[in-house]
């Protein structure tokens, strides 16, 4: 069991007994095998597949998968359930699906074990937010703050935006310059043609 618990996580990373089809199933008798026996047995594939990945040449591995497991791992995988037929069938689905070969259910005609699923973009909604803080000599102080939000929806090529900002002050520069100096004045009541 202690030895199987680091192989039953490896088997998080790739599913091979969900990639099979319902031939490849019945062909290599894994509806014997348990859940935990499932588990261990895709553990110990992706395992033997990051081997195979980049074997050693100096340690040739036996050609078969059943083979290159030890006794322990056999066991624990449920191997040792399945007959001679039904073993020889497993190491040459293993085969294929180690080298990307047809035997996935996602490459048959059949249902897909995963299908991706393609939708049209919906509408995007984005937003702002800041606020705004100043202060001066002579007792001078500013705050305010904006916010705007977009709607798109860029299937039907529509796009609102809307936006709302404040500001808020008090102190000695605030109201120098502010009569009517010119008609309409100046925003903000600032005069700039005015001398300090």
């Amino acid at each position: 069991m202690l030895a199987t618990a680091p192989l039953a996580a490896w088997a998080q990373d790739a599913r091979f007994s969900q990639s099979l089809t319902p031939a490849d199933q019945s062909a290599t008798g894994i509806q014997k095998l348990s859940p935990d026996q499932l588990a261990v047995l895709d553990a110990l594939v992706r395992r033997d597949e990051k081997i195979q990945a980049a074997p050693d040449p100096n340690q040739p591995a036996p050609l078969r998968f059943s083979q290159r497991l030890l006794p322990a791992e056999r066991q624990s995988a449920g191997l040792t359930l399945l007959s001679n037929s039904q073993l020889t069938s497993l190491d040459a689905v293993v085969a294929r699906y180690e080298s990307g070969g047809e035997n996935l259910a996602t490459t048959r005609s059949g249902p897909a074990v995963w299908q991706p699923e393609v939708k049209a973009p919906g509408p995007e909604v984005h937003g702002m937010i800041s606020f705004t803080y100043g202060t001066g000599s002579g007792g001078y102080s500013m705050m305010g703050g904006a916010m705007a939000v977009s709607i798109a929806d860029p299937v039907h090529g529509i796009a609102i935006e809307a936006g709302y900002s404040e500001m808020h002050g008090k102190g000695p520069l605030l109201g120098r310059g502010c009569y009517d100096r010119y008609p309409g004045g100046y925003p903000f009541g600032f005069d700039p043609w005015l001398e300090p």
